[in-house]
């Protein structure tokens, strides 16, 4: 299993994408949102009078973190939960604001390692750059399992609404990646969703390097 994390500002939407390893098809989407600004933030993004945001909470597509702002906490204790509930392998982060989520790692105990480096245990980081390098390959697996319909979620109107949501930047060369600048609304669980397939794409391709000791005996 895998994970994929998009940490908003501290006062707006963070998603998490979960990807199962048995059924490469299956992905379960979380979404946090700072309590005391649903009312404020649905009149914003969904029309005046509007309580999109607490009408998802409450069907349980939407999970609250307490006050104005976003706990790193609380997005952390969860993915413990996770990593102790599942064999989770990896997961892919955007490195805005990760040193929160790293700093709440630390404080819990739950442990983790940089991708790369040799011998590390517990949960393997990857850092996911949001540029057309890292998020070119990542649109790509997105697009082919939305266009060859290969991805099964609960029909989460949070991670629908973000895909809708979602405009993407091409460069000379063809390869894309998602301008929030350019998006009206939140794309947070779009961005980890690519980063989540991007992460499964680019594992599956890993060449491991030949034992020739163990081939020649």
């Amino acid at each position: 299993m895998s994970l994929a994390l998009d940490l908003s500002s501290t006062i707006d939407l963070t998603a998490l994408l979960v990807g199962s390893v048995s059924d490469p098809c299956r992905i379960e989407p979380h979404f946090w949102k700072p309590r005391d600004h649903l009312t404020e933030h649905s009149s914003r993004d969904f029309g005046s009078g509007s309580h999109r945001y607490r009408e998802w909470h409450e069907a349980g597509y939407l999970k609250l973190s307490p006050g104005k702002s976003i706990n790193p906490e609380v997005v952390a204790l969860f993915i413990a939960e996770m990593t102790q509930r599942y064999n989770v392998k990896a997961m892919a982060y955007d490195r805005w604001r990760i040193n929160d989520i790293l700093r709440e790692f630390d404080r819990i105990g739950l442990q983790a390692y940089e991708d790369g480096e040799n011998g590390g245990d517990g949960l393997r980081l990857v850092p996911w750059g949001q540029g057309f390098k890292d998020m070119g390959p990542a649109i790509d697996s997105l697009e082919l399992g939305v266009i060859e319909r290969q991805l099964i979620h609960p029909n989460n109107p949070v991670l629908n609404w973000n895909m809708a949501n979602a405009v993407a930047t091409m460069d000379p060369a063809g390869n894309r990646k998602l301008d929030k600048d350019k998006a009206r609304f939140r794309i947070d669980g779009a961005a980890a969703l690519a980063m989540l397939l991007g992460l499964r794409s680019r594992d599956r391709n890993i060449v491991k390097p030949i034992d020739i000791e163990a081939l020649i005996g």
